[in-house]
């Protein structure tokens, strides 16, 4: 993918957080029962996913998930953080996969090293795990930093819970913004 295609699923994925976190939303609210009786849904409804065979997957009761879903807070903060897992990991990949979009004689900026940490952490079960030669570069955005004088035993991010605790949801949407327009901006 090229900086710009990167930038693009930045957005689509941004875009899908809104969309899919509006459901906690409307999972709330009293009429949501009539509502999802007036589309067809009642209870009893299952939610059907195709297989490869042709046949499908019926095993997801809508009702007893929607039932588990509201007034759970700790259910909405994972389902915030797995959005953001989810979104730091597909974004990364792709910038690891394009060497960052590193340009020669040029040091990675360190909002991307600071990525480059947070989807490892999400990849750890949402906690930083550091290995001996980490972190190798500054990595930091806004007033989040990580750098060589964390290094060695004494680390005090090591195991640290990193979104929610480390880094809130509101920036890690402003670090999505600055992504995005750091790969719309490369030649």
């Amino acid at each position: 993918m090229t900086g710009s295609e990167v930038a693009d699923l930045v957005g689509e994925l941004k875009e899908g957080y809104a969309a899919s976190s509006l459901w906690l939303f409307f999972l709330g609210q009293p009429d949501l029962p009539a509502l999802l009786n007036s589309r067809g849904l009642d209870p009893g409804s299952t939610s059907s996913l195709g297989r490869k065979d042709n046949t499908y997957y019926r095993g997801i009761d809508v009702y007893a998930s929607i039932a588990h879903a509201v007034g759970n807070a700790n259910y909405n903060l994972r389902f915030l953080r797995n959005q953001f897992s989810m979104m730091l990991s597909l974004v990364a990949d792709q910038l690891a996969e394009n060497q960052y979009f590193d340009q020669p004689g040029t040091p990675r900026p360190r909002e991307l090293e600071l990525f480059r940490h947070l989807r490892n952490a999400a990849s750890h079960g949402n906690r930083f795990n550091f290995r001996n030669d980490e972190p190798r570069r500054p990595a930091g955005f806004k007033a989040f930093v990580i750098d060589d004088t964390l290094k060695g035993n004494a680390n005090p991010l090591y195991g640290t819970v990193a979104m929610f605790d480390f880094i809130n949801p509101g920036d890690l949407f402003d670090l999505f913004d600055w992504v995005e327009g750091h790969l719309r901006s490369l030649p």
